[in-house]
């Protein structure tokens, strides 16, 4: 089990490294902003990130923040929970307790939850890497994120577009960063798995019931169909080979 641990681990950390190298994400002396929801994403990148990646990037330091979104009465206890996790790393960290489970789902919430939440959630993790004096805020996010969010652009976003690599914020004093974008889903789960991380339950009354969930599931009926097709990867690689012309018609759609 430990030779097939220390396999899966390279496997992960050299995709990450050559993603960090591809993409000029980390600079010497940076602060990272580790964004932990608890989930094996994220529990994933900051095990990874804790390792270290040698010749690939200079010294950085870490900060793990947690967001406590208050969607019922056992999410302090997940909370705590991590809390313990964080100290037992020896890393510095803060968990902040929000109310944003009641301000999604509240009368005065116009839009979806979801992009409420989202918005939400950014706007809180912005706040905390200014006061912690980060330069970079470090999502779990996988390829499997980025051809989700690629096809939930153009079905219900009206435009072709997904998530960054790198992405600057605030004219660039901040900057976004996800090492597993050359990481697929699966991988991390067996990973987080394997590493017996703290399973924490999905709390959110929208699980399973998203856009997101449904386009997975597309994907998923697409490959069963089409058994030697390699779907998600050829999704993925799409971003590299973009053969558009621009509409140039006068009008509304």
């Amino acid at each position: 089990m430990e030779a097939l641990l220390s396999r899966l681990r390279q496997q992960i950390k050299s995709r990450m490294e050559r993603a960090i190298l591809d993409f000029g994400m980390l600079s010497p002396g940076d602060r990272l902003l580790v964004a932990v929801s608890g989930g094996p994403d994220s529990l994933s990148l900051l095990h990874l990130l804790l390792d270290g990646f040698g010749t690939a990037t200079s010294e950085y330091s870490l900060f793990a923040l947690h967001l406590d979104l208050g969607f019922d009465s056992s999410e302090p206890r997940n909370s705590a929970i991590l809390k313990s996790y964080f100290e037992t790393l020896q890393i510095a960290h803060r968990i902040v307790y929000t109310d944003i489970a009641k301000r999604i789902f509240g009368p005065e919430a116009k839009k979806n939850p979801c992009f409420l939440c989202s918005l939400y959630r950014r706007q809180k993790v912005y706040e905390v890497a200014i006061q912690e004096k980060c330069t970079k805020i470090v999502y779990g996010h996988h390829q499997d994120d980025v051809i989700e969010t690629l096809l939930l652009n153009i079905f219900y976003g009206r435009k072709i577009g997904t998530m960054y690599p790198v992405q600057p914020v605030f004219g660039g004093k901040l900057h976004i960063i996800r090492p597993f974008v050359y990481v697929e889903e699966s991988l991390l789960k067996r990973f987080a798995t394997e590493k017996a991380f703290p399973q924490l339950p999905r709390l959110c009354p929208m699980d399973g019931k998203t856009r997101r969930e449904k386009i997975k599931k597309v994907i998923a009926e697409l490959q069963a169909n089409e058994p030697h097709a390699n779907i998600r990867k050829n999704i993925f690689k799409s971003l590299y080979h973009l053969e558009l012309q621009p509409f140039k018609i006068e009008r509304n759609f």
